[in-house]
């Protein structure tokens, strides 16, 4: 009587290709969550009075980075000096200054007279020194109202994994 045992390598988890299955899913998962929210985040941006390509709205930029490790981050950012008053507001106790203000007055409140771009100007900052300025929120909104999508797209990553593991 002979006994023999025949091993045979089937599947790509026998085959050693689990790690780049997982990469290849949380990658493409990563990139579709950040450009969910980038999305989102640009819907929810207020729009300014600067010319076309400038403004907080064409600040808002997102990325994937560290791709090809376990801890890929997708992040969506702005690049605007006052992107981060605008998210979160700002308490009472700090003006506006006055010089950043006379374009918004002149373009947004159609001001043309120099004296009296000045005084509305100063009216808006003191305004915002006593009661200070209410926040928008884009970003944690987006982030806030998308994350039954986002969870879909993570389960769906899973998934794949789980199917492409398997085959």
């Amino acid at each position: 009587m002979s006994l023999s045992i025949k091993i045979d390598v089937q599947g790509a988890l026998l085959k050693g290709k689990a790690p780049e299955i997982v990469q290849k899913n949380l990658e493409e998962a990563v990139t579709k969550v950040t450009e969910l929210l980038h999305a989102e985040v640009v819907k929810r941006t207020p729009q300014g009075v600067s010319p076309a390509g400038s403004g907080l709205l064409h600040t808002i930029n997102s990325k994937v980075i560290q791709k090809g490790t376990p801890i890929v981050k997708g992040i969506v950012f702005h690049g605007s000096k006052y992107g981060d008053v605008i998210e979160k507001g700002r308490a009472a106790g700090k003006g506006i200054p006055i010089d950043e203000l006379t374009t918004w007055v002149q373009r947004r409140l159609g001001i043309t007279d120099p004296e009296m771009v000045r005084k509305v100007s100063i009216i808006i900052s003191t305004r915002a020194k006593k009661y200070g300025i209410k926040g928008v929120h884009m970003f944690e909104n987006a982030l806030n109202e998308n994350m039954d999508k986002i969870e879909v797209i993570i389960n769906k990553a899973g998934f794949d994994i789980v199917k492409e593991l398997s085959e």
